[in-house]
């Protein structure tokens, strides 16, 4: 793999390491994510976060953690405290310029 893809890959897995360290019992959404833009954009990183918790049929009960176009945090589901044993669908990215 070309080296400019390699350091793409490894900002991207950087994104996703950021969020799921702030996975806290307890917090919110709106805080696991905004922790976790301020803690990307420290370090450059041009990020993108949205996350919901999986049940039987699709999105389940639990926090909204962001979405495309809500950034900022999710008014109402973003205020949901995550509770252990659930599973998440991650939905996130950063942008990356690649010169090649």
């Amino acid at each position: 793999m070309p080296e400019f893809l390699s350091e793409a890959f490894k900002k991207g897995n950087r994104v996703q390491d950021i969020f799921t360290a702030n996975f806290e019992e307890g917090k919110t959404g709106n805080q696991i994510l905004l922790k976790s833009l301020v803690e990307g954009k420290s370090e450059g990183l041009r990020l993108s976060i949205y996350a919901h918790p999986l049940g039987v049929y699709g999105h389940s009960s639990g926090p909204t953690i962001g979405m495309w176009d809500s950034q900022g945090g999710v008014q109402g589901t973003g205020d949901y405290p995550l509770y252990r044993n659930t599973v998440y669908a991650i939905e996130l990215n950063t942008t990356v310029t690649i010169s090649e």
